[in-house]
């Protein structure tokens, strides 16, 4: 799709809403499908217009304005603040989210392959996040979406900030989403260390590391409320695994739960069944902070195994 211009002041007479359903809702936000200038687009608006979410709306559209020039980012074309009224006007993607493809979908009939490259796509986007300096916070499939060409974009820029200069890390704001996808910075993170991650890694894994594995945040958020890019690679690992199991980290587990269990130390199961491909990128991602994969080797080592994938494979049986 030929990029559009970006409109900052887009007038609330120029969008016209398309359906009674809406695409998708969140917490504070709606998703309509609309047409903006004869162009199918998508709408986010609020669900309540308080303070509190007109300023994070406020914030998605400035954080929008900065990276979505980016072929894996969902493209911005304006925002309407006009009486009152606030919305994003975005790029439609045809094919919804990569949860309602991998997740929703038939069980295990995306072919194993076409699952890493979406996977690849995603680290080309969250590589250009790293160069703005822009951390995003909710990595997970219902954040990552598919056009009609294939393209897997990254969207839903609520919770991402803008790192200060210099600085490494900011304070979090948690709420009952993203909670899944965090860990928390226990000792038992600590010991033993494996070594970093390189193209040609076989290392041999910790037996517990066999039982264990995360939540889709990392251990320095949920405990210290501190946000990096390495957090976002955490939660990437464990986008991995939800694209391989078809289910959210700790599945059973309401949020209170996850946490005092991330508090033991505890790690979301990892099935025996999951690709060693994907295992040993996963438990990469799922390191202490010092010590995790870089989005640029991630997509370089994704494109190495999916090389070598032979073209019939499919999500394990």
């Amino acid at each position: 799709m030929a990029a559009m211009p970006v409109d900052n002041n887009i007038q609330r007479s120029e969008v016209t809403r398309v359906g009674a359903e809406p695409l998708g809702a969140g917490a504070f936000g709606v998703v309509w499908r609309g047409q903006w200038h004869g162009t199918d687009v998508a709408l986010k608006t609020l669900t309540s217009p308080s303070p509190e979410a007109v300023k994070d709306l406020l914030n998605e559209i400035a954080t929008l304005k900065r990276v979505s020039n980016h072929k894996h980012i969902v493209q911005f074309f304006g925002a309407c603040v006009d009486g009152g009224e606030v919305f994003i006007v975005m790029e439609l993607m045809a094919r919804g989210s990569m949860e309602d493809i991998l997740c929703k979908g038939p069980w295990r009939s995306v072919p194993f392959p076409e699952v890493l490259d979406m996977l690849a796509q995603a680290c080309a986007g969250l590589l250009h996040l790293k160069f703005e300096q822009v951390v995003h916070r909710d990595i997970a499939l219902r954040n990552l979406f598919v056009d009609q060409y294939g393209i897997v974009k990254l969207g839903d820029f609520g919770l991402a900030y803008k790192k200060s200069h210099g600085s490494a890390a900011s304070v979090a704001i948690m709420d009952v989403g993203p909670v899944r996808w965090m860990v928390s910075l226990h000792r038992r993170n600590l010991h033993p260390l494996p070594p970093p991650l390189t193209l040609s890694s076989n290392y041999p894994l910790p037996p517990f590391f066999h039982i264990f594995v995360v939540l889709n945040q990392a251990p320095e958020q949920i405990q210290h409320d501190l946000c990096t890019t390495s957090s976002d690679v955490y939660m990437l690992g464990c986008t991995i695994l939800e694209a391989t199991t078809a289910q959210r980290p700790w599945a059973k587990l309401q949020a209170m739960g996850i946490i005092m269990s991330v508090g033991q130390g505890l790690r979301s199961p990892i099935p025996p069944w999951v690709p060693s491909e994907l295992y040993t990128i996963i438990m990469a991602c799922c390191r202490y902070v010092l010590f995790r994969p870089s989005f640029r080797l991630l997509r370089l080592t994704i494109h190495l195994r999916l090389n070598f994938c032979l073209n019939d494979r499919h999500l394990p049986q």
